[in-house]
């Protein structure tokens, strides 16, 4: 148990949303991280300042080439914090965190291009 992050690519799809993805869309799996808090955390910052208000766990957010340049710009500059939450494992982002992260931010950038659309979702 903790927190399981993801990130998907999606078709376009009129009945997708800024936090929903439409039940008959099929997911391709961008990425994964396990308990990389500091991203999530960055991501629940972006999702809170497009209007959520709920708790952020199992919301999709839907993702766009402007705040894949951010991610990528905050990543570089060490801005990712880390957050605490019983779930959310230690405070230290490893190397292989950054890359990982790197990889999707790469891979968003080829979904994006090929017309498909990007999500970040977590769960703990």
């Amino acid at each position: 148990m903790g927190l399981d992050m993801y990130a998907w690519s999606v078709a376009k799809n009129d009945a997708n949303e800024q936090f929903a993805i439409a039940e008959d869309n099929e997911r391709s799996e961008l990425a994964y991280w396990r308990k990389l808090n500091a991203l999530h955390g960055w991501m629940e910052d972006f999702a809170r300042s497009e209007g959520f208000a709920g708790e952020f766990n199992c919301v999709p957010v839907q993702l766009s080439p402007n705040v894949i340049d951010k991610l990528e710009f905050d990543l570089e500059n060490n801005q990712l914090t880390p957050r605490g939450g019983f779930f959310f494992g230690e405070q230290s982002i490893y190397p292989e965190d950054i890359e990982a992260t790197k990889t999707f931010i790469e891979a968003a950038r080829a979904e994006f291009a090929a017309g498909r659309e990007v999500y970040y979702d977590s769960w703990w």
